[in-house]
């Protein structure tokens, strides 16, 4: 009886090799912060995740952005969050995404983006560019506004360096509404990462999240800290 029971676990064994086959899981979390001490004691904190999960050619991605301020009272609680589902062909990336936004500053309770859109990518020896296009619906539940809806587009610049000593990660957006073109939104981080080839290692990263029609139109924070990065390819055999 003892050797029939090693079959059904050989079988799950293959079985789960099989699945796995072809995948990465690539995890990218760090926090940062500053603290300052002009005239008002100032300390800002952030935490800035992507995570990635591949299979063959598609890929779903996960990036969230999460920044506090106190001087000392609570000045700033931002949030975002988006999930993007992807499909590859050749040099060019099919998606949808849904993205949520939380701002205290700006008293937003919820802001959510719908999106579709075809991305071009050009990949070197150290790193990667890439540019992107979607289509855009927003909807926002502001605290003491009515709710608003706009179309918009969205323009994505990504570039990503890779030396042995560091790591850069840019990406910016330009997002303008598709009736005015003075309303419109640029977002954009900027992450260097140093001894990358390392699971942990030192940040320095910046964010600009800057909106025309708000009464608080730039929110800008550079911190300093510590990442965490895990990458586990699965279709490499073993």
């Amino acid at each position: 009886m003892k050797k029939m029971t090693k079959w059904p676990l050989l079988f799950f064994c293959l079985l789960v090799t099989k699945l796995l086959t072809g995948q990465i899981l690539n995890l990218d979390n760090n926090l940062t912060g500053i603290l300052s001490n002009n005239q008002n004691t100032q300390a800002s904190l952030q935490f800035f995740g992507l995570n990635k999960f591949e299979y063959k050619q598609n890929a779903l991605e996960l990036g969230t952005v999460y920044s506090l301020r106190f001087n000392p009272k609570l000045s700033e609680n931002e949030f975002s969050n988006r999930i993007n589902i992807s499909r590859s062909v050749k040099n060019f990336d099919f998606f949808v995404n849904h993205q949520y936004n939380y701002s205290h500053i700006r008293k937003i309770n919820a802001d959510n983006w719908f999106g579709v859109g075809l991305g071009v990518k050009k990949v070197f020896e150290s790193g990667k560019i890439s540019l992107s296009y979607a289509l855009l619906y927003q909807n926002v539940d502001y605290a003491l506004l009515d709710t608003k809806n706009t179309l918009r587009h969205s323009v994505r610049f990504k570039v990503k360096y890779s030396h042995k000593l560091f790591l850069l990660n840019s990406e910016y957006y330009y997002q303008p509404s598709f009736n005015e073109i003075s309303d419109a939104i640029i977002f954009g981080t900027t992450k260097i990462s140093f001894l990358p080839q390392k699971k942990f290692n030192f940040i320095i990263s910046d964010i600009l999240n800057y909106n025309s029609l708000s009464n608080v139109k730039i929110l800008h924070n550079l911190t300093i800290g510590i990442g965490y990065k895990f990458t586990k390819d699965y279709s490499k055999k073993v």
